[in-house]
Parts: structure tokens; C-alpha cells; sequence
């Protein structure tokens, strides 16, 4: 994912600036295509409000690669230890 920022957006009706959270729009090489964002979180903020919204979603990327990285260690350490299956035993039907 790219790196989360940010950015200005307009003004709200007393004239204080907008802040919405995203990312730099880039083109397939990575370089900034025309310079706008791609939006994450749409709501209209006060600058503080954004601040702390932007370090409790940065926050949660953190735990999630960890919780994926966990998750595949686990996994690669399941496929390497197949569990042997019990086959069920016929009955003998009654005639």
C-alpha cells in the first residue's frame, strides 16, 4: 500500500482548511501522475483530528503486516507437518 499523508481539500465555511487522508496518485512507474490523491478516508477534518487519524491508521497497518507475517510462518510450519487422517472403519450391516 502506499504511504498514507495528509493533504488539503478546500476550506470549511469559517475559512479553516480541510484535511482528507490519502495517497499520491501515481502511474505504473511510481512516479506522481498529475499530482492529486487517492482518497482514503473521504471525511472532511480540522488538521489535528486528521494528525491523529492518520497515526491510528498507521498504527493498524503496523499490526496487520505483523498479524500477516505471523500468519504465514504459521502456515509454512502447518504444511510442513501433514496431519495423518483416520480412516473410519466399515460397519457391518445387520441382515
Amino acid at each position: 500500500m502506499a504511504k498514507l499523508q495528509i493533504f488539503v481539500n478546500g476550506n470549511f465555511a469559517d475559512g479553516e482548511e480541510v484535511y482528507q487522508i490519502g495517497s499520491k496518485n501515481t502511474d505504473g512507474t511510481g512516479e506522481t501522475n498529475d499530482g492529486e490523491y487517492d482518497i482514503v478516508v473521504y471525511d472532511p477534518m480540522r488538521k489535528p483530528e486528521a494528525e491523529a487519524r492518520l497515526k491510528e491508521l498507521s498504527k493498524n497497518a503496523d499490526k496487520s503486516s505483523e498479524k500477516k507475517e505471523e500468519k504465514k510462518a504459521s502456515k509454512k510450519d502447518t504444511e510442513a507437518k501433514p496431519t495423518a487422517k483416520k480412516r473410519k472403519t466399515p460397519t457391518k450391516s445387520k441382515s
